[in-house]
């Protein structure tokens, strides 16, 4: 018999440990709504459902729910999504327990889906069961008495997970890393909660745009080949520019004398039988359509992009986007559906600039960061790390010259590059970031080759003198594999292992302490930020946006700089290393028209307030003249980071 439950039962489980779940009827808290919610607490012996389909059970479960105190230890599996579905912050309970982080802090290659965990973890398989009963249907189109009983088994399951996993966490020493990962989760739920506010007249605009662009091109590119066909279609697209234009493909130089490529790097992926891949059009074969396809791909992506951003946005015009804490092998966080930590900036790296479209830089419609603008009266504070992963390279590999550049507040890329070739233009500043990326992600000559577009013997040199200057690299990258030989995994400086049982692989240990370890450290320094935001006690300030190596705040325009000058201060996390993460900053009304803060302004402990004159009406888009007058410092080409990798 199914066992129903009354929102007093679930009052009675306030201080103890208990397990909630929640139905829905999809997987976007924005748009989705909840169809019920079951619990599981021992403790004192409440076990069960409350169909929430109508509106007075919805309001008193959800009235029960946060009635719970913050002593109750709330056991949940992907608990950020469950607190958005009953609108209730996880902030609400001192101890929230997502039993996703437990398995990811574990083994981060683990599946994290609670079907796969339980099988593995408990050698059970009854939610599969409960599904199999129910095949091609969705489960808010359950009988309720099936949707109640899946429920509670899930809340059975997601408490034992917990009594499993967290012994196992504390055995690798790693709880102190979780709780910080549970405060983290608590920041990303608030971050996601607030949105960013969308301008949706430029959304549209830029689409429309974007298409008009596409289709001239289009039609330049069929008019150049001769005749009308799909595009899109690699096939179709490698047929009508090469063999009907008689332009030869280019071999592939990481296949093997058989012409089989068995590279396990990457960039062989790029030379695929079609061979109309942009970096191939535009670098190796020098294509004369090459950057016309490189510009329709681009616009037909951006497309998608913006169109994708209106099935996501509320009432209020404000885009809500997801972070994963368990998404990557790394730690690093991603976030999706949409994704703002990848949305393309003005800047253009050498693979991605277009005489069609801007050339060095994205202006008008494809520069997509001024669709999002900072609310009325509030701007947006930028404050990212310098140069984060060559900062944690130097203190991981303890090479002496990257240290003292880095100390310096010096650009490592030019240091090296001068220390090595003599020189610190931009061909052998980009040489330098090229092999000190390409080292983290264990590049061959071969690849190198290629990113460098060089000979073999020239890039072998080249690799060469990098090795010859730098002597206490190539033993750091060693250490690192012999440590995952013996170990079966690699340690950050925050404790997270990564796990790699193939030798082949384990070359990929140093990205991840690399990346990886840049990733907790950006948790760590948002978390102080968001507790200092607090001491301030004012709604209107808050964390907007986590990039890789950004955190962005939302604040008013009087007091700008007072923030920007204590979150910078405070992004510096000086206690955690031999070196401080210097960090820049920057202002603006939009995302896409951050201006750079000189470093005296935000440096300057007397600024308390900042009152600008007064703002006339802003044209969407457009920063106020003050903004234009304090912020003119131009960003140095230096500063400017290269989407390589």
């Amino acid at each position: 018999m199914i066992n129903y439950i009354t929102p007093d039962d679930i009052r009675r489980c306030s201080g103890h440990r208990v397990a909630i779940d929640v139905e829905t009827t999809g997987l976007s808290w924005v748009r989705n709504y909840i169809i019920g919610v079951g619990v599981w607490c021992p403790d004192v012996d409440v076990y069960g459902y409350i169909i929430t389909k109508t509106k007075e059970p919805s309001y008193e479960t959800y009235k029960a729910l946060k009635s719970l105190s913050r002593d109750t230890v709330v056991i949940m599996h992907n608990a950020k999504f469950d607190c958005h579905m009953m609108g209730i912050s996880p902030d609400s309970w001192d101890l929230i327990i997502d039993t996703t982080d437990l398995v990811h802090i574990i083994d981060s290659r683990l599946p994290k889906n609670a079907e796969w965990v339980e099988e593995r973890f408990l050698r059970t398989h009854t939610k599969k069961d409960y599904i199999i009963r129910h095949p091609y249907t969705k489960i808010w189109d359950w009988p309720d008495d099936d949707v109640a009983e899946y429920c509670i088994n899930d809340c059975r399951i997601e408490y034992k997970f917990a009594e499993v996993l967290i012994p196992a966490v504390c055995d690798l020493d790693l709880w102190d890393l979780f709780l910080k990962d549970m405060e983290y989760l608590k920041l990303l739920w608030e971050v996601e909660r607030k949105g960013i506010l969308l301008d949706t007249k430029f959304t549209f605009d830029a689409v429309e745009l974007q298409r008009k662009t596409l289709k001239h091109l289009e039609q330049i590119l069929m008019d150049s080949v001769g005749y009308e066909f799909n595009w899109r279609s690699t096939q179709q697209l490698s047929k009508a520019i090469y063999a009907d234009m008689g332009i030869p493909k280019p071999k592939n130089p990481f296949a093997d004398k058989d012409g089989v490529d068995r590279s396990r790097f990457a960039d062989a992926g790029k030379y695929k039988s079609t061979c109309t891949s942009s970096f191939l059009l535009t670098e190796k074969v020098h294509h004369p359509l090459g950057e016309l396809i490189f510009a329709m791909r681009e616009s037909d992506r951006l497309i998608k992009v913006l169109e994708g951003w209106f099935l996501v946005t509320d009432m209020n015009k404000v885009v809500h986007t997801n972070f994963n804490l368990t998404g990557t092998r790394t730690g690093r966080l991603s976030s999706s559906k949409p994704n703002i930590q990848n949305v393309p900036s003005e800047a253009r790296g050498r693979f991605t600039q277009s005489i069609y479209t801007g050339d060095t830089h994205r202006t008008a419609e494809y520069n997509l960061r001024n669709a999002f603008i900072a609310r009325p009266g509030t701007v947006m504070i930028s404050t990212d790390f310098k140069q984060m992963e060559m900062r944690m390279f130097g203190i991981l590999s303890q090479d002496p010259f990257m240290l003292k550049s880095l100390a310096a507040g010096r650009d490592i890329h030019g240091d090296i590059a001068e220390k090595v070739w003599g020189t610190r233009d931009e061909v052998h500043r980009e040489w330098s970031k090229t092999i000190s990326f390409g080292l983290i992600y264990g590049m061959t000559i071969g690849s190198l080759m290629y990113k460098l577009n060089m000979p073999r013997a020239e890039a072998a040199r080249v690799c060469d003198q990098y090795w010859k200057e730098f002597p206490r690299i190539k033993p750091w990258l060693d250490d690192v594999v012999q440590e995952c030989m013996a170990t079966g995994a690699v340690h950050y400086w925050s404790g997270r292992l990564w796990k790699e049982e193939k030798q082949i692989d384990m070359y990929k240990g140093a990205n991840a302490q690399i990346q990886g370890g840049c990733a907790d450290l950006l948790s760590v320094a948002a978390l102080r930020v968001r507790a200092w935001i607090r001491e301030q006690n004012n709604p209107n300030i808050h964390i907007l946006n986590l990039v890789h190596d950004e955190v962005i705040v939302e604040s008013p325009i009087e007091i700008c700089l007072y923030i920007a000058r204590n979150v910078a201060k405070i992004m510096q996390v000086p206690d955690l290393f031999d070196i401080p993460f210097a960090t820049d900053t920057k202002i603006g009304f939009t995302y896409g028209s951050l201006n750079k803060v000189p470093k005296e302004l935000v440096a300057d402990e007397s600024i308390i307030r900042y009152d600008p004159p007064p703002i006339a009406p802003l044209e969407m888009g457009k920063d106020p003249e003050f903004i234009e007058i304090v912020l003119d410092e131009p960003e140095e080409e230096s500063q400017i980071e290269e989407q390589v990798y």
